[in-house]
């Protein structure tokens, strides 16, 4: 597992996530069914990926989480395989949206291609079914966040998609989470802590509740007394001014998620499948840059910082 945290601020995107690689297999049970477990954990993976090095206009990133490999190789061979494919050349508005997004709709077909042909077959063999017995919520599942920014006559516009291999009901995607004006902060993977944290309560928990009520008491609620109580508990979000957040901050408070997360798995029963180092990288007009880890270690001693440090362009 992995967390992977997105935030989209006026000056710029901050991608940030942990590096711990779990490696599992799937244990056959007696009644039949199959139980996975982890058999490592490694640290200091890459999950954060630059796009487009040769592109001299728009800068784009993925990160992953999910999934760790494919066919026996890391998810960072893969997107540098992927990137090769977008080529020297600008990348082209798809559908009527953005680059961004025809990066993100590129990206979701080139996976869904690689994981059809590698880990569908892989899975059918080793639970002896067909593959339509294997409903999508039961497959391996890969999340990628394709960050960018794409040149609109004098405008740069960063935005941030979100893809999902295989796609659970709904709409193939990609996704939109952020757009124009659309400032904030959004975290994937191993998501309850910060749900918790920054909403002040878990959504699963209050449909668990309205489920008991109903099927327990015979307690009818419309949807409209559903609504009226995720608006009363949408009272304890934490209101963030991410529009008025300078880019600084908005490192630190990418890094305290992280830390949040990272400090739950540590005390939570079973492997650390979240771990430090972690990785936090910058996407602005200008490009892309790593934060330095040395920033991080200043910041988080309360030592004083002026602006903050890089130690890669790319």
């Amino acid at each position: 597992m992995s967390i992977v945290v997105c935030c989209n601020l006026p000056d710029g995107i901050i991608l940030g996530a942990d590096s711990a690689v779990t490696i599992g297999r799937s244990v056959p049970q007696q009644d039949g069914s199959l139980r996975h477990e982890v058999i490592k954990v490694f640290t200091g993976g890459e999950k954060i990926y630059p796009l487009g090095r040769e592109m001299p206009k728009n800068r784009f990133a993925i990160a992953s989480y999910g999934l760790a490999a494919l066919e026996q190789r890391t998810i960072q061979s893969w997107v540098r395989e992927f990137s090769s494919t977008l080529g020297a050349g600008m990348p082209q508005q798809a559908d009527g949206k953005s680059a961004v997004y025809g990066v993100a709709k590129k990206a979701r077909e080139w996976f869904r291609g690689k994981y059809d042909d590698l880990v569908l077959p892989a899975l059918a063999k080793e639970r002896k079914l067909p593959l339509e017995g294997i409903p999508p919520e039961q497959q391996p599942s890969l999340g990628l966040v394709v960050a960018g920014y794409d040149v609109l006559g004098s405008e740069r516009r960063g935005e941030v998609w979100q893809v999902q291999v295989p796609e659970v009901g709904g709409e193939p995607g990609p996704w939109q989470r952020r757009g124009l004006r659309n400032f904030g902060v959004d975290w994937f993977g191993i998501t309850p802590p910060i749900t918790r944290l920054i909403l002040g309560f878990d959504p699963g928990l209050v449909d668990a509740m309205i489920d008991y009520f109903v099927k327990r008491h015979g307690v009818q609620m419309s949807e409209q007394a559903q609504g009226e109580v995720r608006k009363i508990l949408g009272g304890a979000e934490y209101r963030i001014p991410y529009g008025q957040m300078p880019l600084e901050e908005g490192i630190r408070h990418v890094e305290s998620l992280l830390d949040v997360v990272i400090e739950v798995a540590a005390f939570a029963p079973g492997p650390q499948v979240c771990d430090r180092p972690t990785r936090i990288a910058v996407l602005t007009q200008d490009g892309f840059d790593w934060i330095e880890a040395s920033f991080l270690e200043r910041r988080r001693r309360g030592k004083e910082v002026t602006g903050y440090g890089v130690y890669r362009r790319t």
